[in-house]
């Protein structure tokens, strides 16, 4: 069976999606696998936040599993 791989960017567009579509006061969170080899590159939670920011979605919205 496959599995599909999406990029952050499309994650997290889906999770801002589902906000609007839930309105105010609603919760909605999304997990994410992610690869431990992104674990140890410094890089790796700036386009996440840079994300998460854009859409105006708070950190805890996303749950990342390794």
């Amino acid at each position: 069976m496959g599995r599909h791989r999406h990029s952050p960017e499309q994650v997290i567009r889906k999770l801002a999606e589902g906000e609007q579509l839930l309105g105010e006061g609603e919760e909605l969170s999304v997990s994410v696998n992610i690869s431990a080899s992104n674990l140890p590159d410094p890089g790796f939670p700036e386009p996440v936040q840079s994300l998460l920011k854009r859409h105006g979605l708070p950190a805890e919205a996303l749950l990342g599993e390794v």
